[in-house]
């Protein structure tokens, strides 16, 4: 039996269904560092709508060191321009090779500067 609350309400709306809901879709779109970095975490084909330029700043950074940049979607017209690029799927060999090599140049820098 389920007897809706307010309560009920965030714990079915909360991190757990967001995370779950990319987690189970084959495409996202986002326009968050965090929807960014866990699609990447589940290997989702995804694409970043960013009004914000000053919130694009980490979302370029993330993109351009795992050679997503093409990802980036500017406006419908921009879209429209490339999406026959944008349909091809993700590398997510290349780019988990690339996050395998940046974990272990932060892994030795935290090995020689601070333990």
């Amino acid at each position: 039996v389920f007897k809706y609350s307010k309560l009920s309400y965030y714990l079915n709306n909360g991190p757990r269904r967001w995370l779950t809901n990319i987690r189970n879709s084959s495409y996202v779109i986002t326009n968050s560092f965090h929807g960014l970095a866990f699609s990447i975490i589940f290997k989702k084909e995804v694409f970043v709508l960013c009004a914000d330029m000053k919130k694009f700043t980490r979302l370029e950074s993330l993109l351009n060191l795992l050679g997503l940049k093409h990802r980036f979607i500017e406006s419908a017209d921009d879209y429209n321009k490339r999406k026959d690029q944008l349909k091809l799927a993700i590398d997510y060999k290349e780019v988990y090779s690339t996050l395998s090599m940046e974990q272990n140049k932060y892994l030795e820098f935290i090995k020689n500067n601070i333990l």
